[in-house]
């Protein structure tokens, strides 16, 4: 798991990226999953929120080229 990598107010201009770019996702399950990301090697990826960090999300070490692509496109 990456910790602190996606900011709690990017949420939905990720939401809005992906689906400019065709990417599947869903809400998350349970109380600690946010958001499902499909990704075509690794299958579904979870983004979390952690009680220890209220500012940011965690993501799946498998969806961190997604996330950076996000970020990077946002510079």
């Amino acid at each position: 798991m990456i910790r602190c990598t996606l900011h709690l107010t990017h949420l939905e201009p990720f939401k809005e990226w992906l689906t400019q770019r065709g990417v599947a996702f869903r809400p998350g399950k349970g109380d600690w999953q946010v958001l499902q990301v499909e990704t075509p090697k690794h299958g579904w990826q979870v983004i979390f929120r952690r009680a220890d960090m209220p500012e940011h999300y965690s993501i799946n070490a498998k969806l961190l080229p997604l996330v950076q692509s996000f970020i990077d496109s946002r510079k």
